[in-house]
This record gives C-alpha cells, sequence and structure tokens, in this order.
C-alpha cells in the first residue's frame, strides 16, 4: 500500500489552521479587557470632569492642598489621561509599537496610584473610607488589565 506524504509547506498550513482560533479568541479577551479600561477611564474622566467637588469632598484635604489639586492636579490629570488614552487606542489600532505604548500605559497607570495613594488617599473621610477603597481595589485591577495587554501583546509580537 502506497502512503503519501505531507509537504512541508502543507504540514504548516495545517498547524497554521489550528492556531487561528485561539488567536481569535485570544483578540477577544484582549478587545474586552481594553474595552472595560476604556469603560473605567471614561467614566473616571467624566467623574473628574463634571463633578471634581464631589471627587474632592470624599478627602480631608488641607486648604492649600485643595486649591493645588483642584487647580493644578486635576486638570493636569485629566490631559495626561485623555492624550495616554487617545495614543494607546490609537497605536492599538494601527499595530505601531503598541507592546510600547501598553507597556507605557501600565507604568503610567501604576505611577498614578501610588501617586494618588501616598499623597491624596491618606486624607481619606473616615465615611468614605470603603468607597474609596473600593475604587483604589478597581484601579488596581484595571492597572492589571493594562498590565495582562502588554502581556498580550509581547506574545502576539514573538
Amino acid at each position: 500500500m502506497k502512503r503519501t506524504l505531507l509537504t512541508d509547506d502543507e504540514m504548516r498550513a495545517l498547524l497554521a489552521a489550528d492556531l487561528e482560533p485561539q488567536a481569535d479568541r485570544r483578540d477577544f479577551w484582549f478587545t474586552l479587557r481594553t474595552a472595560f479600561v476604556f469603560c473605567y477611564v471614561v467614566g473616571a474622566l467624566g467623574a473628574l470632569i463634571l463633578f471634581p467637588d464631589a471627587v474632592l469632598d470624599r478627602f480631608d484635604l488641607p486648604a492649600e492642598l485643595y486649591v493645588f489639586v483642584k487647580t493644578h492636579y486635576v486638570p493636569a490629570r485629566i490631559f495626561v489621561a485623555c492624550i495616554a488614552t487617545a495614543a494607546y487606542l490609537w497605536s492599538w489600532f494601527r499595530g505601531f509599537y503598541f507592546s510600547y505604548v501598553a507597556l507605557a500605559a501600565t507604568l503610567i497607570a501604576a505611577a498614578n496610584v501610588v501617586n494618588d495613594y501616598s499623597t491624596i488617599y491618606v486624607f481619606v473621610k473616615p465615611e468614605a473610607e470603603r468607597m474609596v477603597m473600593a475604587f483604589l481595589a478597581l484601579r488596581l485591577f484595571v492597572t492589571g488589565l493594562l498590565a495582562a495587554n502588554f502581556f498580550a501583546a509581547r506574545h502576539d509580537r514573538s
């Protein structure tokens, strides 16, 4: 009985066909993580833009720090978040050095959490402590999702 062998090209085609569903599944989770992060960022920016006093009322900031935070820190945070989000999405849709942009976004998010924790969260009012800690946990989760996107982008590149 004569047996036909597969050529190298046929074997590569078969192996590539088996990997396609995994790529689609990875893209789904990547898109889901990115959509969640985007919704969080839009919500946080909306709260900072529309209700800065309500956000800052959760903290018992000294008067001079309150003025600084409201007039300089919040506008700077809004600006950086808008630019970083636009760069992240543009890089993702264009495929332009996305793994580096994802790493930068992860590091910026982590630095912002640490900075806010050490400068603003220490002044949390006792009645708002649970809510602020829930938002802190959510921010850490979002930072983790950004890190997962970075590692997924690095995996796709290799």
